[in-house]
């Protein structure tokens, strides 16, 4: 008896979305290359430079992304840009929303963090205290804090009204590579590259 080859059910839904496609674009209206008939995704997404740093916006119609030392703020839906968001002079390490989506924040090489305003795409602030690289960064759930993580083995908490440092965490013998907030904000969690959190 013959058996029967069968394609995959998450194959086939993939595939579903690009039968509707007009011949030589993709479902987005973007120009395929000569030969391929569909796209699995859309060049709408496509940065310049490596990707480092991707966030959802508290309702789920925006994403964040850092490429490079360039912000990208886009519709989740469309993909459209909104805006690109620059000020980093060098590449930004990590990205994150404020719980109310109205404040965007980013870390990076430069050892700064910047906040950004959402609507505006407009810089509001750059914190500075770090040492060494920002790694990653974190509202707390209430918004009233920032936390940053950086290669200076450091952790630093910011008032995220007045930019102003709160308070220095010192402990790690290696670079904080991780930090977020319990989802009560009574706690920070931090993750080094000297194996301990």
């Amino acid at each position: 008896m013959r058996r029967r080859k069968c394609i995959p059910l998450f194959l086939l839904a993939a595939l579903l979305p690009c039968l509707g496609e007009e011949a030589g674009k993709d479902l987005y209206g973007d120009p395929l290359p000569a030969g391929p008939v569909a796209r699995m995704g859309c060049l709408r997404w496509k940065h310049a430079t490596p990707v480092s740093s991707v966030a959802f916006s508290p309702d789920g119609k925006l994403i964040l992304s850092a490429s490079g030392n360039i912000l990208h703020l886009r519709e989740l839906e469309t993909g459209k840009e909104i805006a690109s968001m620059t000020g980093h002079p060098g590449v930004i390490t990590s990205v994150a929303f404020s719980p109310d989506g109205k404040t965007l924040v980013s870390g990076g090489y430069d050892t700064t963090l910047r906040r950004w305003k959402t609507a505006t795409g407009k810089e509001v602030g750059s914190l500075n205290g770090h040492q060494g690289m920002v790694s990653s960064v974190a509202f707390s759930p209430d918004a009233k804090l920032l936390a940053s993580g950086s290669y200076d083995c450091n952790v630093r908490l910011w008032d995220a009204a007045t930019n102003k440092e709160v308070f220095c965490l010192k402990g790690h013998e290696g670079p904080v590579s991780s930090v977020a907030f319990s989802p009560d904000g009574r706690t920070l969690a931090t993750a080094s590259a000297d194996k301990t959190l």
